[in-house]
């Protein structure tokens, strides 16, 4: 199980219990929807450079026509590198299609090293239960990162962060 996995979804009760939010949070809420991915599962220790870097070279090489950005996708399956694309795509080299259902989403943004985004998600969702919102844990949560470390100083790296909400 990956890093979110562990420290988001299965020990959420404990982190909204320490999280605070205000009124002017930066959370709002949105409909996300239903996309067809190519995705890596994330594992070993390049994690997700790894899985982006295969994922790139995967599409480019197929010509697979894409939309970015690209994001980070977490499921009870584990967690993927992953882009939207239009089309048909096979599967094949550690690439699969994954079906991300529409859903309700709260959504706030991080500006910063990925090393915060756990505290992040834990502020999104603490900020979510606030306003009445339960997390949909049988929904994948999704992180967008419309700009990379390839090319982006760690400050100013741009995750949207996107949490299935019922109830609100």
């Amino acid at each position: 199980m990956s890093r979110f996995s562990k420290s988001v979804f299965m020990s959420l009760a404990v982190m909204i219990a320490v999280s605070t939010a205000s009124a002017d949070d930066g959370l709002s809420f949105k409909d996300s929807p239903a996309q067809q991915v190519l995705a890596v599962k994330v594992d070993g220790s390049d994690g997700y450079a790894a899985a982006f870097g295969t994922l790139v070279g995967y599409y480019l090489k197929r010509n697979i026509p894409v939309s970015f950005p690209q994001m980070s996708i977490e499921t009870g399956g584990g967690s993927f590198a992953a882009i939207a694309f239009t089309g048909n795509a096979a599967e094949g080299d550690g690439v699969i299609v994954l079906a991300v259902p529409a859903a309700k989403v709260a959504t706030s943004t991080h500006k910063g090293p990925y090393a915060g985004l756990s505290q992040a998600i834990s502020r999104t969702m603490a900020a979510a239960q606030q306003r009445g919102c339960i997390p949909d844990m049988a929904r994948s949560m999704r992180l967008l990162h419309p700009n990379s470390p390839d090319n982006t100083a760690a400050t100013d790296l741009i995750t949207e962060i996107q949490i299935p909400v019922t109830g609100c």
